[in-house]
């Protein structure tokens, strides 16, 4: 009799024990102990072994997951600042956004003609002011992304055309002596002899990523023909360069 009671004492800790482990994980199979059976020590430290074990994983699991959870934002940042980086336990670190600025050319009625020759481009710089600049200078203060936007009218023409031919006005955009953009067709026409095509505005952007530094922008234009006249010509009027530094 006295064997059947400690049985079931050892029987009734280890079902509770098993219960209480389950609400925070895995405990695995148990061996189940019959009423008027004698409990064996090995069996009944077995099952201890394997709570034990299954808490011991749990609380593990639980230490690590506080030690690297985020935790509920706290930090603040000033006016005209911004969250650049959120620490673990909630605080801030912050960050002025970067400045903007908008660097822009405007020429009034220069003007940069063209020359087609047939399956050639012959790439001309485009003036952009009045002083007959070719090149707009920009400095930038840190890392940044130059958002160059240009715009223009254009027309092409060939006055001693005898065929119908196609004709396309070209550009491309240039940063520090490299093409950023791919040749762009500005303005397109097919002519008929000996006449010329009406004025179109057109506009060309592009994005570049520079480093900190000076840094120089410019335009080229180049007439593509079809046909095999080489005398054809385009122009290019009132370009508009601006640069906007963000």
């Amino acid at each position: 009799m006295r064997g059947l009671k400690r049985s079931l004492v050892f029987f009734l800790g280890a079902f509770m024990l098993a219960g209480t482990a389950s609400l925070s994980g895995e405990v695995g199979s148990l061996i189940q102990f019959q009423p008027n059976t004698t409990a064996r020590s090995s069996e009944v430290n077995q099952n201890f072994n394997r709570i034990r074990d299954a808490v011991n994983d749990n609380n593990n699991r639980i230490n690590a997951l506080e030690s690297s959870k985020q935790n509920r934002v706290t930090g603040d940042c000033p006016t005209g600042q911004a969250i650049r980086v959120i620490n673990p336990d909630g605080t801030v670190v912050c960050t002025s956004p970067p400045s903007s600025r908008v660097v822009s050319s405007l020429s009034k009625g220069r003007q940069t003609i063209l020359e087609g020759t047939a399956g050639i481009l012959n790439w001309v710089d485009i003036l952009i002011s009045d002083a007959g600049d070719t090149e707009l200078n920009i400095s930038v203060d840190r890392d940044a992304q130059l958002i160059i936007i240009f715009t223009a009218v254009c027309s092409v023409y060939g006055p001693d055309l005898t065929t119908t031919q196609s004709r396309n006005f070209y550009v491309r955009v240039l940063v520090n002596g490299a093409t950023v953009t791919p040749e762009y067709v500005f303005c397109s026409s097919d002519f008929t002899p000996n006449t010329e095509d009406g004025w179109v505005t057109s506009t060309v952007h592009t994005i570049v990523s520079v480093t900190a530094g000076n840094h120089t922008v410019k335009v080229q234009g180049a007439m593509s023909l079809q046909g095999s006249d080489g005398n054809d010509k385009g122009s290019i009027d009132f370009p508009r360069l601006t640069v906007l530094i963000w």
